[in-house]
């Protein structure tokens, strides 16, 4: 009998012949998915959401390690963490030369998994 396991991403069942039973925990149609995206972006980098604060920055935005694939993604993710903290007065979005390692789902900022081959 055929033993099965549950994507991290998608919770579809899948064996051992449809996806990694070992680091990923992924189908292959997610780990496919997430490859193609990352490796999509890498060349041309991506956007990041700094957070902008009154006081010693000043207009220099602060920034943390999430980077996004779109502008757009990385607006949401700004708008998420401004929600959630008291301090910033806002935020800015800026295009950095930089691996892209997050994507927007269900409105939230959400780690992009660890692929063979592919710098985070």
């Amino acid at each position: 009998m055929a033993e099965y396991w549950e994507c991290k991403e998608c919770s579809t069942l899948y064996d051992d012949s449809d996806g990694d039973t070992d680091e990923k925990m992924m189908c292959n149609k997610c780990i496919e998915k997430i490859y193609i995206s990352v490796k999509k972006y890498k060349a041309i980098g991506g956007y990041k959401a700094g957070m902008l604060f009154t006081g010693k920055t000043g207009e220099e935005p602060i920034f943390n390690a999430q980077v996004f694939a779109t502008r757009q993604e990385a607006d949401i993710a700004g708008n998420e963490l401004v929600s959630r903290w008291m301090l910033p007065i806002g935020f800015k979005i800026v295009q950095v030369n930089q691996d892209i390692n997050y994507r927007i789902d269900n409105g939230k900022p959400v780690r992009i998994g660890k692929i063979e081959g592919i710098r985070k």
